[in-house]
């Protein structure tokens, strides 16, 4: 699976990247991601809850199978986007801290700090990609086909 542009844009700017975008656009990317995130687990889970509840087990073991591994996945990814929206929120809040008391050292985050939070998070069990967009091309390929 290809890396994130996003991640990869977050690596640039934890790497000192002069010509790395500016956090704050790409923590308004991160913000919007997640979101899309959270909408795409939602959009499985109510495919994988009509599927449940249409077939029946025993007519067709094989389809039944694939909706319990759906089920099974969609829980994953509801835990890692649920992750996600946490981290978001921290990395907002700290953002915030820093810009309303400068030099405080309560909670703020520099840019770099903030980037290597959000990769270190990424690549703790995604690779190079959110859990919200992982989200988007599992609905992609469950729901939409």
């Amino acid at each position: 699976m290809p890396d994130s542009d996003l991640v990869v844009a977050f690596q640039r700017v934890a790497d000192g990247d002069p010509d790395a975008p500016p956090i704050v656009d790409l923590l308004a990317d991160l913000q919007a991601a997640t979101e899309r995130g959270v909408a795409a687990v939602e959009a499985v889970h109510d495919h994988a809850a009509d599927d449940a509840a249409t077939l029946d087990p025993e007519a067709d073991a094989a389809a039944y199978a694939d909706v319990v591994e759906t089920v099974e996945d969609v829980g994953y990814l509801v835990d890692r986007v649920n992750e996600q929206v946490a981290l978001v929120g921290d990395l907002v809040a700290a953002r915030t801290t820093a810009a309303s008391e400068p030099g405080s050292g309560q909670g703020s985050l520099d840019d770099v700090e903030v980037a290597e939070r959000v990769v270190a998070f990424v690549e703790e069990s995604d690779g190079m990609l959110l859990p919200s967009e992982r989200a988007e091309r599992y609905r992609d390929a469950v729901v939409e086909n």
